[in-house]
């Protein structure tokens, strides 16, 4: 969810005339690229541009750069959104803000966030194993295989269950971890929450922890076993989501009309969650570098000699502001030697890291 509080921000609603989407087929493949798991659209503002923004099922409003903004003369002229043959007219509720965060920490400039409740009138698929964003029209059927409901709210929410407990939890192609649960005394922990690193939305910088849960977890038509789990644990952050590194598997279907979703995918298998790895240290991206703002006790950071202070510029030979967004996903499962270059005492020094299981 890229945007669930959003504190200094002037909040403007466009309530536009027109009732809703309008659609050049009844199957249309969006104009997309991936940013590892993240789908980015080419979006037309009143026919301007387009410009790249990230589609976000966890986005109950959408929201424009500053940038975009201002060539538009302000959110409240907006009067239609495009995405390739796709235009919305109506029910649009546009923020705008900074994006250049968000941009630097995924490593190609993005210029707004498209909100879920954009597609109300469609059905909206994001095929993950396909690399592919489609809008078609029709429902989805009442019942049957990896069909479940959604609940009442702007944005997609499923039903989880964890031993005797149940609750909901969004789904949130925004989000680039796996589950992240909130009122995590609840439950009951094979390896305990500790910290693990940070994670960037539109509101911000969050500081997490990440554990492993004992036994099974249910997911709407899925089964996890012994699931890894994120807490962001800035105060004010709450809610349970689940994100790209658990969608990534599937192809989901939206029917925000009938308030219901379809998994296409191995719904029957249950899920597995190897070893949860990284260097144990906390960036904030910045233009000129990414400062690290934590180094965590015992990770490969601190054994590296990685200090508060310190500025990342490049990693394994690659300047940050020169490297581009991948196309795939690549989440590790084992060690990995990983050269950073920092900026220290206004010294350039290359540290390599090994990174370590922070959650076995």
């Amino acid at each position: 969810m890229m945007h669930r509080t959003i504190t200094s921000l002037i909040l403007v609603t466009a309530v536009l005339l027109l009732a809703g989407p309008v659609l050049g087929s009844d199957d249309l493949v969006l104009p997309t690229t991936m940013c590892s798991d993240f789908f980015i659209a080419e979006v037309s503002i009143n026919g301007q541009g387009p410009w790249p923004m990230v589609v976000d099922s966890g986005a109950a409003s959408t929201v424009l750069s500053d940038h975009v903004a201002g060539i538009i003369g302000g959110v409240d002229e907006v009067q239609s959104l495009s995405i390739g043959e796709f235009k919305a007219r109506g029910n649009l509720h546009i923020f705008s803000r900074s994006m250049d965060q968000l941009s630097h920490a995924l490593g190609t400039r993005i210029e707004g966030i498209v909100g879920h409740p954009v597609f109300q009138k469609v059905l909206l698929t994001y095929d993950y194993p396909g690399r592919e964003l489609r809008v078609g029209s029709g429902n989805l059927p009442d019942e049957g295989q990896g069909i479940v409901p959604t609940g009442k709210e702007k944005r997609p929410y499923v039903d989880v269950r964890i031993g005797g407990k149940r609750f909901m939890a969004l789904i949130d192609t925004g989000s680039g971890r796996g589950l992240t649960l909130s009122r995590k005394k609840r439950y009951r922990y094979r390896e305990p929450l500790r910290p693990t690193g940070a994670t960037i939305r539109i509101n911000g910088l969050f500081f997490s922890r990440a554990g492993r849960l004992a036994g099974e977890m249910k997911l709407g038509p899925l089964t996890l076993q012994e699931p890894i789990i994120h807490e962001g644990v800035k105060k004010g952050y709450s809610g349970s989501l689940v994100g790209q590194q658990i969608l990534r598997g599937y192809v989901l279907t939206f029917d925000q009309l009938n308030r219901r979703m379809r998994f296409e995918g191995p719904v029957d298998k249950p899920l597995q969650f190897e070893p949860f790895y990284g260097i144990g240290a906390a960036f904030d991206p910045k233009e000129k570098g990414f400062p690290v703002v934590a180094v965590f006790p015992g990770s490969g950071a601190e054994a590296a000699g990685l200090k508060v202070g310190d500025i990342l510029l490049a990693k394994d030979g690659v300047n940050l502001w020169e490297r581009d967004c991948p196309e795939d996903a690549a989440y590790a499962t084992e060690p990995l030697d990983i050269v950073l270059t920092i900026l220290r005492d206004g010294e350039e020094v290359d540290l390599t890291i090994t990174t370590r299981a922070l959650v076995p």
